[in-house]
């Protein structure tokens, strides 16, 4: 009799336990999760993935921006310096006489400002020597990838920074007219392709050119 009673009382317990209310009174006896609560293994796993490909595209986008930023500053500044040094170069020139044309960058005529023969080069040359206003000797040449000021053969100055690279294939001096003395008037053409930066991400090609006509009339 009294396994009996326990048996009725068992199984009445396990049927109130399948009751939700009964089952929160008496989370020790027979309590099942509720479902939907919580995160499985693999709702975490494709959670994960989606923070990983959001953060690589904004990590990707933001690199973007700043190798374009980069970029814009190279050329900007290679811009600049290229234009500085063309500038110098051509009022000194325009206010030069005896223009002397180098067929190669160590092509320099001897002697001072004063000894300086004219000559011509309708095919472009490396180097241009001249007898600048304050008579001195001037040379600007092409020269290992940079554009150098030589002042009587011993000042030597830098023009370009060291982020340009000029092409010494493309970049040349044509003098046309040197020895026409009252003939015509002596002009130059500069001709320079130079490239800027150091990646391939940032480099940026300039092709420019100018031409100066000499200011001072030949008779």
């Amino acid at each position: 009799m009294a396994d009996l009673i326990k048996n009725e009382v068992f199984s009445d317990m396990i049927n109130k336990s399948k009751n939700k209310n009964f089952a929160g009174s008496c989370p020790w006896f027979f309590v099942r999760a509720d479902e939907g609560k919580g995160f499985t293994l693999v709702e975490m796993i494709v959670a994960v993935g989606l923070f990983i490909v959001v953060v690589t595209l904004i990590l990707t986008s933001v690199l973007g921006v700043i190798d374009f930023q980069r970029k814009a500053v190279a050329v900007q500044n290679a811009q600049n310096n290229l234009n500085f040094a063309l500038e110098i170069a051509s009022k000194e020139i325009r206010t030069g006489f005896n223009y002397y044309c180098g067929f190669s960058a160590f092509d320099i005529p001897a002697g001072g400002a004063i000894d300086i023969i004219p000559r011509s080069c309708s095919g472009g040359g490396a180097a241009i020597t001249f007898t600048n206003y304050k008579l001195d000797k001037i040379t600007y040449r092409f020269l290992s990838g940079r554009i150098e000021r030589i002042v009587n053969d011993l000042q030597i100055l830098v023009l370009t920074s060291n982020n340009v690279d000029i092409d010494p294939d493309i970049s040349k001096f044509f003098v046309i007219g040197a020895e026409d003395i009252g003939v015509s008037q002596p002009r130059v053409t500069i001709v320079l392709k130079a490239t800027s930066g150091y990646k391939d991400k940032t480099k940026e090609i300039f092709n420019l050119q100018t031409t100066i006509s000499q200011l001072l009339i030949n008779k």
